[in-house]
């Protein structure tokens, strides 16, 4: 059985007088693997290294996982000359001492060899994303009834080995083991005999990923491959943390881009001593608040369908600063309760040390597609003000709540991407209507993004960007994607290893099934809007005066959300009773 080759969003900074190479870039398994939300936390450290901090999600097996990310040269922590590693003890958390190859400050013994790496307490990048997750102030209300509306507010959620193991020109070192980690670094002139060696060791590579390997093989990258101690279970991985030298931050999204999905979120966190914004030909957006809806009758909005917009307004290439403030101040004033996770006591500990350690955190936010992955983002560090995490819609006319709890602007919330309509059927269902070039793929949104709340939705994706497509099983061959979903009037087509759907003109590809992401077909359009609809043309309504409260995004309306769903299936329900009487 062939290894699963995980791709995720890995860390890399650049080799250079003024930037750092910061360690990443990975690719993706016979099993590809969707990346949705990526979160990654920078630490800019003062002796002019970075560190980068790496979620792993994984499902499967722990004897299929593996992992891959390429690393710079100039990379290591301290072993003893017996071989053991050397460790410290920071934030509750073991952590092998790191040392800078060619540095008169080298703290590693002659007979050491250098790996940066550790690992962190699996909560900390999640804490710290829901203590600056953006926050919907909204409009005044008519309804006092405060009790009802609660639902809208979120809870806190070994020895070395002597180097020269080669096989074909390509090197193979031990490390020692990290945490539930057994890694080695492979290395080599020639990717295609990279390329050759990582298949022969069951790791699934196309010769579509031949380019991007290229291409660190021509920087002198190493790849640092992991995987788990042959005593370690799936419920052991934690986060991966890698030190390099520099202190620019970056991300290979050209490499993350062989196995992402469309659409697929990153959130980046920047501890340092300042400020940080996206640098070089990645922009920067803003998003205009008065652009931003709330309908406190559901806890429905429009954040997420206008952030798409935007970024693809910028070329596609782009990040949003959500929070950009100093530690010891705001949602960074102090640790929160961690509730009841297992490792609280240590994300605490971690989060308390890098408010210590830094003063001040950035948080960026991108949603990017693999065919927009062109260029590495770098971040850069500046100046500028803070960046408060409300967006402030208190100063709005009153919305009546009371009464008939009917409101619904179609399509108000659904981005398809550039170039393609919203479209509902005549049930009411909402879908995409994709243009040219481009099929119908089922995706992994914020909450809140489709009208049912649903995890999945529809999005455009280009129908000729295929980093997978040597993988791909014949039709009729057991394991084809398209086997296990149905187009209706449209035609099935493997993209990117996962089934889309190619509509007929005038169809709009809907779900049948929100939490069925098989669940795809094509249907007649009934009507179809422009994305300017996400504007909300038509307004929740307005009067008198009342209470208001704070939102977190991604929960907002999961209660709201889930009534206005009961309503529109009883509505349903009632139009079959009367067609049946009829």
């Amino acid at each position: 059985m062939r290894r699963i080759f995980i791709l995720l969003v890995a860390i890399t900074a650049w080799i250079g007088a003024d930037r750092a190479e910061a360690c990443g870039g990975l690719f993706c398994g016979n099993t590809p693997v969707d990346q949705t939300a990526e979160r990654i936390l920078f630490e800019v450290n003062d002796d002019n290294t970075t560190s980068a901090v790496i979620e792993i999600q994984y499902q499967g097996r722990a004897e299929d996982f593996s992992w891959v990310i390429p690393v710079p040269a100039l990379w290591g922590v301290c072993t003893a000359g017996n071989g053991e590693v050397e460790k410290d003890r920071v934030g509750g958390v073991d952590r092998v001492r790191r040392c800078q190859i060619g540095s008169d400050d080298n703290p590693c013994s002659e007979t050491a060899s250098c790996q940066a790496l550790e690992v962190v307490p699996p909560s900390v990048v999640r804490a710290l994303d829901l203590m600056t997750n953006p926050r919907i102030i909204p409009p005044p209300t008519t309804c006092s009834d405060r009790g009802s509306r609660g639902g809208f507010l979120a809870a806190a959620d070994s020895s070395v080995a002597e180097a020269g193991d080669e096989s074909n020109g390509v090197e193979v070192t031990e490390l020692p083991s990290v945490g539930p980690y057994a890694p080695i670094l492979v290395s080599g002139s020639d990717a295609q005999e990279l390329v050759d060696w990582l298949g022969e060791n069951e790791y699934a590579i196309t010769q579509e990923m031949v380019p991007l390997i290229a291409d660190y093989v021509a920087r002198e990258y190493q790849f640092l491959a992991m995987k788990l101690e042959p005593d370690a279970d799936v419920s052991d991985i934690q986060p991966i943390k890698m030190t390099c030298p520099g202190s620019t931050p970056s991300i290979p999204l050209v490499l993350t881009g062989v196995a992402a999905e469309p659409e697929m979120g990153v959130k980046v966190f920047i501890m340092g001593d300042n400020r940080y914004q996206a640098g070089e030909d990645w922009s920067n957006v803003a998003i205009d608040v008065n652009m931003v809806n709330f309908n406190p009758r559901d806890g429905s909005h429009n954040y997420f369908g206008l952030v798409s917009w935007e970024l693809d307004k910028a070329g596609g290439r782009g990040f949003i600063t959500q929070f950009a403030g100093p530690t010891g101040q705001g949602p960074l004033s102090g640790v929160p309760p961690m509730g009841n996770i297992e490792d609280a006591e240590e994300t605490a500990d971690y989060i308390r040390n890098l408010f210590e350690r830094y003063g001040y955190m950035s948080r960026m936010y991108s949603r990017v597609s693999g065919w927009e992955m062109l260029s590495d983002p770098v971040f850069i560090s500046l100046d500028g003000g803070d960046v408060p995490r409300e967006l402030d819609l208190s100063n709005r006319e009153p919305i009546e709540v009371c009464g008939d709890n009917d409101f619904r602007v179609a399509c108000g919330r659904f981005y398809c991407g550039e170039g393609a309509r919203c479209g509902i059927t005549r049930d009411g269902d909402e879908g995409c209507v994709c243009p040219e070039g481009t099929v119908a793929r089922v995706i992994s949104g914020p909450q809140g993004v489709g009208w049912n709340n649903a995890r999945s939705t529809i999005y455009c994706a280009n129908d000729d960007f295929d980093m997978l497509a040597s993988m791909t099983p014949d039709a009729n061959t057991p394991g084809n994607p398209c086997q296990a979903i149905d187009c209706g009037a449209g035609t099935c087509q493997v993209v990117g290893g996962a089934a889309t759907c190619r509509c007929e003109d005038h169809q709009v590809a809907i779900m049948t099934d929100s939490s069925n992401r098989a669940s795809m077909t094509c249907v007649e359009a009934f009507k179809t809007f422009e994305p300017g609809q996400l504007l909300w043309p038509v307004s929740p309504g307005s009067a008198g005066c009342g209470c208001s409260s704070t939102t977190p995004l991604e929960t907002a309306g999961f209660l709201g959300v889930l009534a206005a769903t009961i309503v529109l299936r009883r509505r349903r329900r009632t139009q079959r009773l009367a067609k049946r009487a009829d």
